[in-house]
């Protein structure tokens, strides 16, 4: 079997990086696959630079940086559905903690308050941020991305409102001004951009109504000291 010396394998090396692969794991992954395919392939009486040209062709279509482009992309993938997993995972948590917590309330059992203020946390800093987080990098266009992020910023806020309104803790009526000013100012203005691309404007003007009196709403409510 032929062995590569320093020389070549550093001349692969190079190579590589020269080709648009700039990540270092990436970089030795590949240098190691094609040092195992010459070595198993080249003779002492071969060009070892037209076997090696021939060897590296195989990887790519048009240019060896197209092998990080899919890299990057089967991780953001995996990372992608590792996320949409996740979400399941803590939505349907939420919901039993909420439906258990219900249930206890009605029979006025000890434990109500732990189950609500799981099913609440759950909710707000787990479920809604991951379900923003993957729609919105579903989507193409970056108005379209802002309105999932803005809409689970905003449910987010909501109910850890909730959560310092129901604990007395400081920083209350922070909190509800950080939900109104997001659904006024957020999600509202970005709903409208989005959907005024779409032919359904009249329906994208009308729930944009009922956000916005929502909201107003909602700061009608708050009592500022």
């Amino acid at each position: 079997m032929y062995r590569l010396t320093d020389e070549q394998i550093d001349y692969i090396l190079d190579d590589i990086r020269r080709g648009g692969i700039g990540l270092e794991d990436l970089q030795y992954n590949l240098l190691d696959h094609i040092c195992c395919i010459l070595e198993r392939d080249l003779k002492e009486t071969d060009d070892f630079e037209v076997v090696y040209r021939r060897t590296v062709r195989q990887f790519y279509d048009r240019e060896l940086g197209e092998i990080e482009q899919q890299t990057i992309h089967l991780s953001n993938i995996k990372n992608h559905y590792t996320m949409k997993k996740i979400m399941l995972a803590s939505g349907i948590l939420s919901a039993a903690a909420f439906i258990v917590g219900s249930i206890f309330k009605i029979f006025q059992m000890p434990g109500t308050i732990v189950f609500m203020f799981a099913a609440m946390m759950l909710m707000g800093l787990v479920f809604l941020p991951l379900m923003g987080i993957t729609r919105a990098s579903e989507k193409s266009i970056i108005p379209e991305k802002l309105v999932p992020l803005a809409a689970a910023l905003t449910g987010s806020l909501f109910i850890l409102s909730n959560v310092f309104a129901l604990e007395q803790w400081p920083g209350r009526m922070g909190m509800w001004l950080l939900t109104v000013g997001s659904a006024l100012f957020l999600l509202a203005p970005s709903y409208l951009y989005s959907g005024w691309q779409r032919a359904d404007r009249q329906t994208i003007v009308l729930n944009t109504i009922i956000l916005v009196g929502f909201a107003s709403s909602l700061f009608f409510m708050i009592r500022i000291h």
